[in-house]
């Protein structure tokens, strides 16, 4: 599904969180959500996903404003992962998972249904928890099994509010692969919050850099992670190495804000 922001604005009393923010995001592609804490991620993904109100703008999805379209219409089209997540203590992990399939079962869960759901627990090797109490889990591997349900939804476009956070390294890795193989293979959109900004740099095919609610850079994850644009938004100098593997992103000292610090 396409998704098209226009000036996009929110406004939360005299505060202004988001300010006149476009985009784009085609079929198939990933589009990275940079900027640091409090610069408009979390409230942008909340408004796409329809859980928070626009103040102005436009959010259309395939040409259609998500706020005309129904609820239950609307959870057939966009899988969203947020931050935290609420869950019932005494789920399954196999039954937490399910749920993503809802709003496509009719009146039985079939067996085709029960196949989509062990095939998203494959993908995020979390297979062998299937069984398990949700509340057993880890930090990380709860937030696997919240992807693996959107990831079972099938859904058009996906709404990744900082997936990664509680992973290591090695599963960031693994959860950003699995999340670009399955936008290239399904023709599925990504909106994914990161922080890590290698993450956005390797995964991604555009970043959109937020600083103070307001877009600072948007394009090319490589024309909009450069040293520059860090340092000026997140207040780091920086290198961009360029290896046999890619090129990325050394961090090298924080800039110091006064000349006492």
């Amino acid at each position: 599904m396409e998704l098209v922001v226009d000036k996009l604005t929110k406004n939360y009393g005299d505060t202004r969180a988001l300010d006149c923010v476009s985009f784009s995001l085609c079929p198939g592609n990933v589009l990275a959500l940079v900027g640091p804490n409090g610069s408009g991620k979390s409230t942008l993904i909340k408004i796409v996903a329809t859980f928070f109100p626009k103040t102005s703008g436009s959010v259309l999805l395939d040409g259609n404003d998500v706020f005309s379209i129904d609820p239950a219409e609307l959870a057939r089209y966009i899988g969203y992962v947020p931050q935290f997540f609420s869950y019932t203590k005494y789920s399954t992990v196999f039954e937490m998972v399910l749920l993503g399939r809802r709003p496509h079962i009719k009146w039985t869960v079939t067996k085709e249904e029960l196949e989509r759901v062990q095939d998203a627990l494959d993908a995020l090797d979390i297979g062998h928890l299937a069984g398990k109490y949700v509340d057993e889990l880890s930090g990380g591997e709860r937030q696997k099994v919240f992807i693996a349900r959107a990831i079972a939804q099938e859904p058009g476009l996906f709404l990744l509010d900082e997936p990664t956070a509680s992973l290591d390294i090695r599963h960031q890795s693994e959860v950003m692969e699995v999340i670009q193989h399955f936008a290239q293979k399904k023709r599925s959109a990504v909106l994914i919050a990161v922080h890590d900004l290698n993450l956005a740099l390797r995964y991604a095919d555009s970043v959109l850099m937020l600083h103070e609610g307001r877009t600072a850079g948007y394009g090319h994850p490589e024309n909009v992670l450069t040293p520059e644009q860090i340092e000026r938004v997140f207040g780091i100098e920086s290198e961009v190495v360029t290896t046999r593997n890619g090129k990325f992103i050394l961090p090298l000292r924080a800039k110091k804000k006064t000349a006492g610090i």
